[in-house]
């Protein structure tokens, strides 16, 4: 930590930002599940009714719950970087990496579930059930950073 920062602030920053960046994984899992989700029993028009209803869930999910944690997470983090000065240490370009590849998860699976959306009987990719434990992956490795790293 920085002379820059003050203690309480640094401490109230560094909470907002792991229970922001903890939510915003599990946001991420969740709607890649979501996405991955098929009822293939049920005739056509009932898998038509399943899927738009997962598409919407997924859809809100990525809106109201995925976007808010992201950003409040990179401000966050954003505002600790520039206030203590770490922009010279190396692990900060590690986090950097990747949060930057959540972010790419994240602008994927929202534009999926508004695709599927649109067209429910067009289904998401099935590549995208990989996004889950590279999601997984990734959020425990910035956990990780997060908890033996000062930011």
């Amino acid at each position: 930590m920085s002379r820059k920062m003050p203690a309480m602030l640094y401490i109230f920053f560094k909470s907002l930002h792991i229970f922001v960046a903890i939510a915003w994984v599990m946001g991420l899992m969740v709607c890649g599940v979501l996405l991955r989700t098929r009822d293939r029993d049920a005739s056509h028009e009932q898998q038509r009714i399943f899927n738009s209803r997962m598409a919407t869930i997924a859809q809100n999910i990525s809106h109201w719950w995925v976007m808010p944690c992201m950003a409040t997470t990179l401000l966050a983090a954003l505002y600790m970087t520039v206030v203590a000065g770490w922009w010279q240490m190396h692990w900060v370009f590690a986090k950097l990496a990747g949060a930057a590849l959540l972010v790419l998860f994240a602008v994927l699976q929202a534009r999926a579930a508004r695709r599927w959306r649109q067209n429910p009987m067009a289904l998401p990719s099935a590549q995208l059930g990989l996004l889950v434990p590279l999601t997984l992956i990734v959020g425990f490795v910035l956990l990780y950073l997060a908890f033996t790293k000062p930011f």
